[in-house]
This record gives C-alpha cells, sequence and structure tokens, in this order.
C-alpha cells in the first residue's frame, strides 16, 4: 500500500519525513491507498532505528489494518454531526412552539378579557330589560286603569246626560 499521490506533495508529508529522520517517532491512524486503487486505514508506529552515532539508519513500521473501525468511526461521526443538526432544528422548532404557545396564551386571554366584558355587557343589557318589561307592565296597568276610569267616567257622564234630559223634560211639564 501506499500513501495518496496528492498527499505525498503537500508540506505536512514532508514535515512528517523530516521529523522521523531528527528521530522523533510518529504513531496514529494513516489513510493509505492499495495497488487496486481502494483506501486502506492504518494503525501504525514509525519508530527511526539510529545507529551508534545517533544518526537515523531506517524506520520501522509496525502498522495494523483499522480500515472497518475507521470506516464505523467515520460513519459514526456523520451521524453525530447529523443528528446535531436535527438537535438544532428541533431546538428551533421547540423554540418556535414556545413562542406560539405563549402568543395563543396571550390571545386567549385577551379573548377571555373580551368575553368577560362582553358577558358583563349582556347583564346589563338584560337589568335594563327586565327593567323596561316592569316599566312596560306599569304603563300597561296604568294604561287600562285610566281605560277603566274613561269607561266609568263615560257612563257617568251618560247617566248625568240622562239625568239632565230627564229634568229637562220634567220642568218643561212643570211649567
Amino acid at each position: 500500500f501506499f500513501c495518496d499521490k496528492e498527499y505525498v506533495k503537500e508540506q505536512e508529508y514532508k514535515l512528517f519525513w523530516d521529523e522521523l529522520g531528527k528521530g522523533v517517532s510518529k504513531d496514529g491512524v494513516y489513510q493509505r491507498v492499495k495497488k487496486d486503487g481502494s483506501l486502506l486505514y492504518i494503525q501504525a508506529v514509525y519508530a527511526p532505528v539510529t545507529d551508534e552515532t545517533g544518526r537515523v539508519v531506517k524506520v520501522v513500521k509496525m502498522a495494523t489494518d483499522v480500515t472497518d473501525q475507521q470506516t464505523m468511526l467515520e460513519a459514526i461521526q456523520e451521524t453525530a454531526i447529523s443528528l446535531s443538526g436535527a438537535s438544532t432544528e428541533l431546538t428551533a422548532t421547540a423554540t418556535v412552539m414556545t413562542e406560539t404557545s405563549d402568543k395563543t396564551r396571550e390571545e386567549s386571554q385577551l379573548a377571555a378579557d373580551i368575553a368577560a366584558e362582553v358577558s358583563t355587557g349582556v347583564q346589563v343589557v338584560a337589568t335594563n330589560i327586565e327593567e323596561m318589561v316592569a316599566s312596560i307592565k306599569e304603563i300597561s296597568r296604568s294604561t287600562n286603569e285610566s281605560s277603566m276610569m274613561a269607561k266609568m267616567t263615560l257612563e257617568k257622564a251618560q247617566l248625568s246626560n240622562a239625568t239632565v234630559s230627564q229634568l229637562g223634560v220634567s220642568s218643561q211639564e212643570i211649567g
């Protein structure tokens, strides 16, 4: 297996080998390319070997194929990023729902206050109608009484007229 052709051109790759040349060991997970072009991940330790003067004469590499683990790790990271995005969206949705709930509560309170005012107005109108009905009944009673008095007065006037007429006839007979 080999390093990616583009990676070999990067400063990071040069720095990696410069540090190994200075006797600094390296370990980690590295991406490599198989002969067929597919990707391979290795967990590796690069250990510089020095001669008796301390000069690096070779680098020994011990590596294990961790492609499956790395693939799982990348899938987990992608899932975590996706879940983080979903969590952010969920938080935004919850915030909107809270704001909507608050607005609905305020509007409900306003509607309840208006309903209370309307109820008070209806009660006032009902009381006024009751008073008006009582007044109409009183006027009706008074009108009936007045009508009866007028009938009685008419009857008395007719009786008086008949009496006066009788007196007139009697007066003519007498004299």
